[in-house]
């Protein structure tokens, strides 16, 4: 009885990792949840795209929901709900590659956060060996996200926007709650010996991908404009300007910053997010031809 449920196990295995082999390149957005998403997109870097990609963007869920259509073939999207740029940076610098560019947005690159560690972190040789050559091991390929995945796509096709968290549409009541909250948690700036150590962190990361060839491009995602306001707010980005613009690190700071819409004061609707990632490529095509243009300073 034990051999043969050993077998059984054993051929659905094989039958399952020859569909991943067969269909792979069909297979995207198979993360259930956030948590699992930052997984996937963490693995898929690591094992399948490190190669292929020459330009990343880091940063959190405001950036993760960049068109990165827009951006161009070459850019990959490795922002991460609920972290931050830093743990980008952290998963390029261990991968051991140094990307041509990299965009950096600043919103929360200073912010304190939870240690909000992936499976990745905490993976052993071993393991990291196992999933590059056996992908089923990988979160990505769990048949559940897969099947879902599939179907999905075969509904709505491969290029739909069906994150919906990302919000098409504007609950004012909603927002006008959540921009509240924001406003009480905002109220005070964030202290200079949390934000010097966050700076120090930040500055010996950037420092390694310069030495070794690669371009840094900061960027700044639009928020409500009463958010930009606070104290908060206005430590971080006076913070970014002093320790990263100063040093010559590019800087693309979104104008009129009331013509994006919120859902909840800090993620904008699918379709700002459409208009802003057009604005950052015209910005990027202008810092292109004259590497010394910053977006003005507060």
């Amino acid at each position: 009885m034990v051999l043969k449920a050993l077998v059984t196990a054993l051929v659905a295995l094989a039958a399952y990792s020859g569909f991943i082999y067969l269909f792979q390149d069909d297979i995207s957005r198979t993360g259930q949840t956030a948590a699992q998403r930052n997984v996937v997109k963490a693995e898929e870097y690591q094992y399948e795209f490190a190669d292929q990609y020459d330009t990343l963007v880091v940063g959190s869920s405001m950036s993760e929901r960049l068109v990165m259509d827009s951006l161009g073939a070459g850019c990959y999207n490795l922002a991460m709900a609920g972290l931050s740029a830093q743990k980008g940076l952290q998963l390029i610098r261990e991968s051991n590659r140094w990307p041509r560019l990299i965009y950096v947005e600043t919103n929360t690159l200073l912010i304190p956060t939870q240690p909000g560690r992936l499976l990745t972190d905490t993976s052993t040789p071993v393991e990291r060996f196992l999933r590059q050559h056996l992908p089923v091991l990988r979160q990505k390929y769990q048949p559940v996200g897969v099947f879902k995945a599939l179907l999905r796509d075969w509904k709505y096709g491969k290029s739909q926007f069906v994150l919906l968290e990302s919000g098409w549409h504007v609950d004012s009541a909603f927002l006008e709650k959540a921009v509240a909250s924001n406003l009480r948690n905002q109220q005070n700036p964030l202290p200079d010996s949390v934000l010097q150590q966050h700076v120090q962190t930040i500055d010996q990361l950037l420092r390694a991908f310069r030495q070794h060839g690669t371009q840094i491009v900061l960027f700044e995602m639009p928020v409500d404009p009463r958010l930009q306001r606070t104290a908060y707010t206005r430590s971080l980005s006076a913070a970014v300007y002093q320790h990263f613009v100063r040093q010559g690190y590019p800087f693309i700071k979104p104008t009129a910053t009331d013509t994006y819409l919120t859902t909840d004061g800090i993620h904008m609707t699918h379709q700002s997010c459409l208009a802003y990632t057009h604005y950052l490529c015209d910005a990027l095509r202008v810092q292109r031809h004259d590497p010394e243009t910053t977006m003005p300073r507060r």
